[in-house]
């Protein structure tokens, strides 16, 4: 049974990490299932030390294997005044409200809907809704409390929902990001299987893609032409020392197979420190939001690295008081970027910031968008003139469209 709801964000301390009390026990993961038996399925491939392979695989097959840890480079970029502690999930989860479909007017030309999942149909309210695309005329969202991918309409009533997967895996299905291919497949990052379940959109399993055993965190999810990009790391959410994380970007094919992977600890240029988000732009440029790093990290289709910007905007606050957050990156058809996310108290909930910034093709700041009118932003995505933005601890996304 849940002990707690997750919801998302970074602890960070000021001059040390953050211990946690008796009463409340060791840092934990973000999700709240105890952990489950490994899937009963036979490791038998081998593979060359220093790839990160993985395997596409028909429904109940499945080969593992590990990705091997790199030497920790003899420089690293430190964390901001102090160390970021374990990003981990607490509960405050309120009640949600009932689905919202009336646009209200916020600012200038922009509109805002106020959509929390509808309990009508095949669809339920949300809770904890994770990453979410725009494909075609439909919203898609990682409803990850009910275990469930929500497909709605433009009215932003359910169409479609997937995820009856009960029974076929180890663990719950956890739906944490999700990408659409041009063959209208879905890839959806499973957080708790530590796996990629790619489906039709009626929810028929096509393929799984499995993710080597010692991945202790899957991040997000992107596709680039016949290519899957995730984030994940090799060390668990409380390891906060820079030099101890080993953050990645990988490569697969659509078929699963391992192409290559950057980041690790062989680099500082291109060393990650939470990697939270990765999104392709219409130039197949690479750009993953590095949150401890505090910056977007540019790469090339070969995942050599070109360039990173944002430091000025995405700078996290320094504060003596220990804090906590997280943020998502979305690219429009121009090629803009946006980067949304939060910084608050932890103990308080205070919030000190929040941001979603817009960035031009080139990287240059363009303009902040919605202050005052999004609640911690957590997940953002983009297409034509909508704007959606999952908000932190409400169970509902606003969409901004003009």
């Amino acid at each position: 049974m849940p002990q707690q709801p997750p919801q998302h964000h970074h602890e960070m301390s000021a001059g040390h990490m953050m211990q946690a009390s008796a009463a409340t026990g060791p840092p934990t993961s973000p999700l709240v299932y105890p952990h489950a038996q490994s899937m009963p399925y036979p490791t038998d491939q081998s593979h060359t030390q220093g790839t990160l392979p993985g395997q596409m695989i028909p429904q109940k097959e499945e080969n593992q294997s590990n990705i091997q840890s790199t030497q920790k480079p003899k420089e690293y970029r430190s964390s901001p005044q102090g160390h970021l502690t374990s990003p981990h999930h607490q509960g405050k989860n309120p009640i949600p409200q009932e689905v919202q479909t009336k646009a209200t007017q916020v600012s200038g030309d922009w509109s805002v809907t106020l959509v929390n999942g509808q309990h009508q149909g095949p669809g339920q309210k949300f809770k904890l809704p994770c990453g979410l695309a725009f494909h075609r005329d439909k919203l898609v969202v990682c409803d990850y409390g009910n275990n469930i991918v929500q497909i709605l309409n433009k009215d932003y009533t359910c169409d479609k929902v997937l995820g009856s997967f009960a029974g076929q895996f180890a663990k719950p299905f956890r739906p944490w990001s999700v990408a659409i291919s041009r063959f209208n497949h879905y890839f959806i990052l499973d957080y708790e299987n530590k796996q990629i379940v790619v489906c039709d959109e009626n929810g028929k399993i096509i393929k799984i893609i499995t993710l080597p055993e010692n991945i202790k965190v899957v991040w997000d999810i992107a596709l680039m032409d016949d290519f899957v990009l995730v984030t994940l790391s090799l060390t668990s959410w409380d390891i906060s020392q820079p030099e101890d994380r080993d953050d990645r970007l990988v490569k697969y094919t659509l078929s699963g197979e391992y192409v290559k992977d950057v980041g690790g600890q062989t680099s500082v240029q291109t060393k990650f420190f939470w990697p939270v988000s990765v999104a392709v732009n219409s130039k197949n440029v690479i750009m993953v939001y590095d949150w401890g790093n505090e910056c977007i990290k540019c790469f090339d289709s070969n995942l050599n690295f070109l360039h990173q910007f944002g430091q000025s905007q995405l700078q996290l606050p320094r504060t003596e008081s220990e804090i906590d957050g997280y943020g998502y990156i979305a690219v429009d058809e121009d090629d803009n970027v946006y980067v949304c996310g939060y910084v608050r108290v932890r103990s308080t909930g205070d919030v000190i910031r929040e941001w979603i910034v817009k960035y031009g093709c080139d990287g240059k700041f363009i303009c902040d968008l919605f202050k005052g009118h999004v609640s911690l932003p957590v997940y953002i995505a983009v297409m034509g003139d909508k704007i959606g933005v999952v908000e932190g601890y409400s169970d509902q996304i606003k969409v901004f469209s003009k």
